[in-house]
């Protein structure tokens, strides 16, 4: 079963300069999977993370969870959902 699907996933900053640290990801997670994300630094790996755990919205593609768009959620149905599926530990 897909738990978490990223299509086409960018993220892109403009601080000045057009920083893009998330660029055309795709990636699909099922239950069970085990992942591990390694880069240098800089490379977006935190980006990556804040992206699929509902916290940063996408420049373009999109996230899905269970089928379900994050992205066309409501803030508040996204805060419940991070509430209930997401969890950090650093």
């Amino acid at each position: 079963m897909e738990l978490l699907k990223l299509f086409n996933v960018t993220k892109t900053f403009e601080t000045g300069e057009k920083c893009t640290p998330v660029d055309r990801v795709n990636l699909t997670i099922c239950e069970n999977d085990f992942i591990s994300i390694m880069g240098v630094s800089g490379s977006g790996k935190s980006t990556l993370l804040m992206l699929m755990g509902g916290l940063l919205k996408p420049t373009s593609g999109d996230l899905s969870y269970c089928g379900e768009s994050l992205y066309s959620m409501s803030d508040n149905a996204l805060a419940k959902w991070r509430g209930k599926n997401v969890g950090y530990l650093f």
